[in-house]
Protein backbone atom coordinates (compact mmCIF):
# COMPACT_ATOMS: atom_id res chain seq x y z
CA UNK A 1 0.00 0.00 0.00
CA UNK A 2 2.66 2.45 0.73
CA UNK A 3 4.49 1.57 -2.91
CA UNK A 4 1.29 2.43 -4.25
CA UNK A 5 1.06 5.65 -2.22
CA UNK A 6 4.16 6.77 -3.06
CA UNK A 7 3.64 6.04 -7.19
CA UNK A 8 1.04 8.11 -6.94
CA UNK A 9 2.35 11.05 -5.83
CA UNK A 10 4.81 10.65 -8.46
CA UNK A 11 2.04 10.67 -11.16
CA UNK A 12 0.52 13.74 -9.72
CA UNK A 13 4.16 15.76 -9.53
CA UNK A 14 4.67 15.05 -12.65
CA UNK A 15 1.06 16.14 -14.11
CA UNK A 16 0.45 19.85 -14.05
CA UNK A 17 -2.42 20.77 -11.69
CA UNK A 18 -6.14 21.26 -13.50
CA UNK A 19 -7.83 22.45 -10.58
CA UNK A 20 -10.39 25.10 -11.30
CA UNK A 21 -9.94 25.40 -15.07
CA UNK A 22 -13.87 23.99 -15.91
CA UNK A 23 -15.61 27.31 -14.77
CA UNK A 24 -13.17 29.65 -16.06
CA UNK A 25 -13.73 27.64 -19.43
CA UNK A 26 -17.63 28.49 -18.51
CA UNK A 27 -16.88 32.33 -18.46
CA UNK A 28 -14.95 32.68 -21.07
CA UNK A 29 -17.22 30.88 -23.37
CA UNK A 30 -20.17 32.00 -22.09
CA UNK A 31 -20.17 35.39 -23.96
CA UNK A 32 -19.92 33.84 -27.11
CA UNK A 33 -23.03 31.38 -26.11
CA UNK A 34 -24.98 34.68 -24.70
CA UNK A 35 -24.15 35.98 -28.56
CA UNK A 36 -25.29 33.10 -30.41
CA UNK A 37 -28.41 32.41 -28.38
CA UNK A 38 -29.32 36.42 -29.32
CA UNK A 39 -28.67 36.04 -32.74
CA UNK A 40 -31.09 33.16 -32.64
CA UNK A 41 -33.79 34.91 -30.99
CA UNK A 42 -33.29 38.68 -32.99
CA UNK A 43 -33.73 36.09 -36.38
CA UNK A 44 -36.60 34.35 -34.94
CA UNK A 45 -38.16 37.87 -34.22
CA UNK A 46 -37.11 39.91 -37.48
CA UNK A 47 -38.91 36.44 -39.66
CA UNK A 48 -41.82 36.94 -37.59
CA UNK A 49 -41.77 40.74 -38.66
CA UNK A 50 -41.06 39.88 -42.34
CA UNK A 51 -44.32 37.62 -42.59
CA UNK A 52 -46.44 40.26 -40.96
CA UNK A 53 -45.09 43.02 -43.14
CA UNK A 54 -45.93 40.42 -46.13
CA UNK A 55 -48.94 39.95 -44.78
CA UNK A 56 -49.77 43.43 -43.81
CA UNK A 57 -48.80 44.31 -48.28
CA UNK A 58 -51.31 42.22 -49.33
CA UNK A 59 -53.98 43.67 -46.75
CA UNK A 60 -53.35 46.83 -48.16
CA UNK A 61 -54.19 46.33 -51.15
CA UNK A 62 -56.95 44.00 -50.49
CA UNK A 63 -58.82 46.29 -48.18
CA UNK A 64 -59.12 48.77 -51.32
CA UNK A 65 -59.85 46.40 -54.16
CA UNK A 66 -63.61 47.62 -56.01
CA UNK A 67 -65.89 47.61 -54.19
CA UNK A 68 -63.71 48.03 -50.86
CA UNK A 69 -63.31 50.64 -49.34
CA UNK A 70 -60.11 51.54 -46.63
CA UNK A 71 -62.28 52.75 -44.25
CA UNK A 72 -63.74 49.29 -44.07
CA UNK A 73 -61.34 47.86 -43.12
CA UNK A 74 -59.04 49.70 -41.31
CA UNK A 75 -55.85 49.17 -40.27
CA UNK A 76 -54.83 45.91 -38.63
CA UNK A 77 -54.41 45.80 -34.74
CA UNK A 78 -51.20 43.76 -34.79
CA UNK A 79 -49.69 46.50 -37.14
CA UNK A 80 -47.53 49.17 -35.39
CA UNK A 81 -48.27 52.60 -36.68
CA UNK A 82 -45.76 54.80 -34.32
CA UNK A 83 -42.10 54.65 -33.35
CA UNK A 84 -40.02 52.78 -33.20
CA UNK A 85 -40.85 50.83 -36.10
CA UNK A 86 -42.41 53.33 -38.33
CA UNK A 87 -44.19 50.98 -39.86
CA UNK A 88 -46.73 52.06 -43.43
CA UNK A 89 -49.27 50.53 -45.19
CA UNK A 90 -50.10 51.94 -48.66
CA UNK A 91 -51.12 51.52 -52.36
CA UNK A 92 -49.10 51.81 -55.48
CA UNK A 93 -51.40 52.52 -58.23
CA UNK A 94 -48.95 52.95 -61.11
CA UNK A 95 -49.01 49.96 -63.57
CA UNK A 96 -45.90 47.53 -63.42
CA UNK A 97 -44.58 45.17 -66.01
CA UNK A 98 -45.98 41.05 -64.84
CA UNK A 99 -45.30 38.48 -67.22
CA UNK A 100 -41.70 38.81 -68.65
CA UNK A 101 -43.71 38.88 -72.59
CA UNK A 102 -46.59 39.79 -73.60
CA UNK A 103 -48.36 36.91 -75.90
CA UNK A 104 -51.34 39.09 -77.31
CA UNK A 105 -49.41 42.35 -78.05
CA UNK A 106 -49.66 41.24 -81.82
CA UNK A 107 -53.21 41.74 -81.22
CA UNK A 108 -53.84 45.28 -82.63
CA UNK A 109 -57.48 45.00 -82.51
CA UNK A 110 -56.98 45.55 -78.90
CA UNK A 111 -54.19 46.65 -78.07
CA UNK A 112 -53.05 49.01 -80.75
CA UNK A 113 -51.53 51.56 -81.32
CA UNK A 114 -53.25 51.22 -84.83
CA UNK A 115 -56.03 48.60 -86.61
CA UNK A 116 -55.00 48.50 -89.58
CA UNK A 117 -56.59 47.20 -93.19
CA UNK A 118 -54.68 44.02 -94.37
CA UNK A 119 -54.05 46.30 -97.72
CA UNK A 120 -52.81 48.92 -96.13
CA UNK A 121 -55.68 51.34 -97.60
CA UNK A 122 -56.70 52.74 -93.87
CA UNK A 123 -55.93 52.61 -90.04
CA UNK A 124 -57.62 53.00 -87.13
CA UNK A 125 -55.84 54.44 -83.80
CA UNK A 126 -56.76 52.66 -80.69
CA UNK A 127 -57.17 54.94 -77.80
CA UNK A 128 -54.17 53.66 -75.28
CA UNK A 129 -55.82 54.86 -72.58
CA UNK A 130 -58.67 52.25 -72.73
CA UNK A 131 -56.93 49.31 -74.08
CA UNK A 132 -57.38 45.29 -73.43
CA UNK A 133 -54.49 45.22 -71.49
CA UNK A 134 -55.01 43.70 -67.74
CA UNK A 135 -51.31 44.80 -66.55
CA UNK A 136 -52.56 48.02 -67.02
CA UNK A 137 -54.73 47.80 -64.17
CA UNK A 138 -52.16 46.63 -61.82
CA UNK A 139 -51.55 47.51 -58.40
CA UNK A 140 -49.37 46.95 -55.89
CA UNK A 141 -49.99 47.18 -51.87
CA UNK A 142 -47.23 48.02 -50.17
CA UNK A 143 -45.82 47.90 -46.65
CA UNK A 144 -42.55 49.81 -44.47
CA UNK A 145 -41.24 48.46 -41.46
CA UNK A 146 -38.20 49.13 -38.94
CA UNK A 147 -37.53 46.46 -36.22
CA UNK A 148 -35.58 47.22 -33.66
CA UNK A 149 -33.45 44.21 -32.50
CA UNK A 150 -35.01 43.14 -29.08
CA UNK A 151 -31.31 41.65 -27.89
CA UNK A 152 -28.80 43.46 -30.09
CA UNK A 153 -29.72 46.98 -29.92
CA UNK A 154 -26.62 48.37 -31.12
CA UNK A 155 -26.46 46.22 -34.14
CA UNK A 156 -29.50 48.69 -35.75
CA UNK A 157 -32.52 47.93 -37.06
CA UNK A 158 -33.71 46.21 -39.82
CA UNK A 159 -35.63 47.83 -42.22
CA UNK A 160 -38.23 45.43 -44.85
CA UNK A 161 -40.05 47.29 -47.63
CA UNK A 162 -42.35 44.78 -48.92
CA UNK A 163 -44.83 44.88 -51.69
CA UNK A 164 -47.52 42.71 -52.75
CA UNK A 165 -49.19 42.79 -56.61
CA UNK A 166 -52.65 42.37 -57.46
CA UNK A 167 -54.30 42.49 -60.92
CA UNK A 168 -57.36 44.81 -60.47
CA UNK A 169 -58.40 45.56 -64.46
CA UNK A 170 -61.41 43.61 -64.90
CA UNK A 171 -62.98 46.69 -66.97
CA UNK A 172 -66.19 46.15 -65.00
CA UNK A 173 -68.49 48.80 -66.52
CA UNK A 174 -68.94 51.00 -63.36
CA UNK A 175 -65.18 51.49 -63.00
CA UNK A 176 -64.30 52.11 -66.29
CA UNK A 177 -63.19 55.84 -66.78
CA UNK A 178 -65.45 56.23 -69.90
CA UNK A 179 -67.10 59.49 -70.26
CA UNK A 180 -70.23 58.19 -72.03
CA UNK A 181 -71.94 57.13 -69.17
CA UNK A 182 -72.70 53.26 -69.94
CA UNK A 183 -75.01 51.61 -67.66
CA UNK A 184 -73.99 48.10 -68.01
CA UNK A 185 -71.58 45.21 -69.77
CA UNK A 186 -73.59 44.13 -72.68
CA UNK A 187 -73.41 47.80 -74.10
CA UNK A 188 -70.46 48.03 -76.60
CA UNK A 189 -67.10 49.28 -75.71
CA UNK A 190 -65.99 50.35 -79.52
CA UNK A 191 -66.39 53.92 -78.74
CA UNK A 192 -63.79 54.01 -76.14
CA UNK A 193 -61.03 51.40 -78.48
CA UNK A 194 -62.16 53.35 -81.56
CA UNK A 195 -62.73 56.88 -82.67
CA UNK A 196 -66.02 58.43 -81.37
CA UNK A 197 -66.57 59.14 -85.49
CA UNK A 198 -66.07 56.01 -87.42
CA UNK A 199 -67.58 57.42 -90.58
CA UNK A 200 -65.38 59.99 -90.73
CA UNK A 201 -62.52 57.26 -90.92
CA UNK A 202 -63.24 55.19 -92.79
CA UNK A 203 -66.36 56.96 -95.03
CA UNK A 204 -66.39 53.81 -98.04
CA UNK A 205 -66.10 51.12 -95.83
CA UNK A 206 -68.90 52.42 -93.73
CA UNK A 207 -70.95 53.09 -96.59
CA UNK A 208 -70.06 49.15 -97.03
CA UNK A 209 -71.27 48.08 -93.85
CA UNK A 210 -74.62 49.93 -93.87
CA UNK A 211 -75.44 48.57 -97.00
CA UNK A 212 -74.46 44.83 -95.87
CA UNK A 213 -76.70 45.43 -92.98
CA UNK A 214 -79.84 46.63 -95.19
CA UNK A 215 -79.37 43.29 -97.01
CA UNK A 216 -79.37 41.46 -93.75
CA UNK A 217 -82.59 43.16 -92.23
CA UNK A 218 -84.37 43.61 -95.71
CA UNK A 219 -83.20 40.24 -96.71
CA UNK A 220 -85.19 38.55 -93.41
CA UNK A 221 -88.53 39.43 -95.34
CA UNK A 222 -87.90 37.70 -98.30
CA UNK A 223 -90.09 34.78 -98.21
CA UNK A 224 -88.06 32.37 -99.22
CA UNK A 225 -86.02 32.85 -96.25
CA UNK A 226 -88.41 32.37 -93.96
CA UNK A 227 -87.63 28.42 -93.58
CA UNK A 228 -84.34 29.63 -92.10
CA UNK A 229 -85.66 31.34 -88.84
CA UNK A 230 -87.72 28.56 -86.83
CA UNK A 231 -90.50 27.55 -89.60
CA UNK A 232 -93.25 26.28 -86.94
CA UNK A 233 -93.82 23.76 -89.84
CA UNK A 234 -90.34 22.25 -88.80
CA UNK A 235 -90.94 22.53 -84.97
CA UNK A 236 -89.20 25.91 -84.87
CA UNK A 237 -85.85 24.58 -85.88
CA UNK A 238 -83.19 26.91 -86.47
CA UNK A 239 -81.14 26.65 -90.02
CA UNK A 240 -79.01 29.22 -89.42
CA UNK A 241 -75.17 28.01 -88.62
CA UNK A 242 -73.18 29.63 -86.74
CA UNK A 243 -69.39 30.47 -86.07
CA UNK A 244 -67.55 27.58 -84.16
CA UNK A 245 -65.44 29.32 -81.93
CA UNK A 246 -63.90 32.92 -80.72
CA UNK A 247 -60.17 34.30 -81.42
CA UNK A 248 -58.54 37.49 -82.19
CA UNK A 249 -55.97 35.86 -84.18
CA UNK A 250 -56.71 37.14 -87.75
CA UNK A 251 -55.07 34.40 -89.75
CA UNK A 252 -57.40 31.90 -87.45
CA UNK A 253 -60.18 33.52 -87.90
CA UNK A 254 -60.14 33.40 -92.22
CA UNK A 255 -58.43 30.29 -92.47
CA UNK A 256 -60.42 28.41 -89.77
CA UNK A 257 -63.36 29.65 -88.70
CA UNK A 258 -64.60 31.35 -91.33
CA UNK A 259 -63.88 28.52 -93.59
CA UNK A 260 -65.95 26.26 -91.08
CA UNK A 261 -68.81 28.53 -91.07
CA UNK A 262 -68.93 27.85 -95.29
CA UNK A 263 -68.76 24.75 -95.12
CA UNK A 264 -71.51 24.34 -92.74
CA UNK A 265 -73.49 26.80 -95.01
CA UNK A 266 -72.44 24.98 -98.02
CA UNK A 267 -71.18 21.32 -97.63
CA UNK A 268 -67.57 20.98 -97.46
CA UNK A 269 -67.36 20.29 -101.79
CA UNK A 270 -69.26 23.39 -102.32
CA UNK A 271 -72.72 21.86 -103.90
CA UNK A 272 -74.63 21.82 -100.87
CA UNK A 273 -74.20 18.36 -99.60
CA UNK A 274 -73.62 18.41 -95.62
CA UNK A 275 -74.64 22.15 -95.57
CA UNK A 276 -77.76 24.44 -95.31
CA UNK A 277 -79.52 23.01 -98.29
CA UNK A 278 -79.37 19.51 -97.54
CA UNK A 279 -80.32 19.80 -93.96
CA UNK A 280 -83.19 21.85 -95.12
CA UNK A 281 -84.96 19.68 -97.74
CA UNK A 282 -84.35 16.60 -95.52
CA UNK A 283 -86.30 18.50 -92.72
CA UNK A 284 -88.70 18.69 -95.16
CA UNK A 285 -88.66 15.57 -96.54
CA UNK A 286 -89.34 13.83 -92.86
CA UNK A 287 -92.40 16.05 -92.10
CA UNK A 288 -93.75 15.21 -95.66
CA UNK A 289 -93.10 11.70 -95.09
CA UNK A 290 -94.88 12.07 -91.91
CA UNK A 291 -98.12 12.65 -93.41
CA UNK A 292 -98.96 9.75 -95.90
CA UNK A 293 -101.09 7.72 -94.24
CA UNK A 294 -100.42 3.99 -93.45
CA UNK A 295 -101.49 1.61 -97.04
CA UNK A 296 -103.28 1.20 -98.93
CA UNK A 297 -104.88 4.47 -97.93
CA UNK A 298 -103.68 6.98 -100.63
CA UNK A 299 -101.50 9.92 -99.72
CA UNK A 300 -102.85 13.74 -99.82
CA UNK A 301 -103.25 15.40 -102.94
CA UNK A 302 -99.96 17.40 -104.24
CA UNK A 303 -97.42 15.28 -101.34
CA UNK A 304 -96.36 12.84 -102.79
CA UNK A 305 -94.99 15.26 -105.18
CA UNK A 306 -93.68 17.30 -102.94
CA UNK A 307 -91.56 14.42 -101.85
CA UNK A 308 -90.64 13.34 -105.06
CA UNK A 309 -89.17 16.98 -105.96
CA UNK A 310 -87.37 16.88 -102.69
CA UNK A 311 -85.27 13.40 -103.15
CA UNK A 312 -84.72 14.98 -106.68
CA UNK A 313 -83.36 17.82 -105.20
CA UNK A 314 -81.46 15.86 -102.52
CA UNK A 315 -79.66 13.39 -105.23
CA UNK A 316 -78.84 16.91 -107.37
CA UNK A 317 -76.41 17.70 -104.37
CA UNK A 318 -72.98 17.56 -105.03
Amino acid sequence: MQALYEARQVRNRRRPGRRGLAPLEFILSLPLLLFVMALIVDLGNVSAWKVRGATAARQAIWRQRYPRYRNQDPQPVWWPANNPFQATMNVVNEPQPIFPTDQYAQYTVARGPQLASPNGSFALNVDLNHRLDMTRGSRRGTSYISVPLPLLPNLGPVTFNLAHPLLDGAWQFGTMPIPWGYNGNMTRRTLVLYPDDLTAQVPDLAQLFREAAMKMIQGRENPGLFPLDRDPTLNNRNFYPTVGGCTLDRAEVQNTLIRDLVNRIQGPQGGGRGGVPQNLAQAYLQYYQSLLPAPPAPAPPGVQEIIDQLNAFIASLN
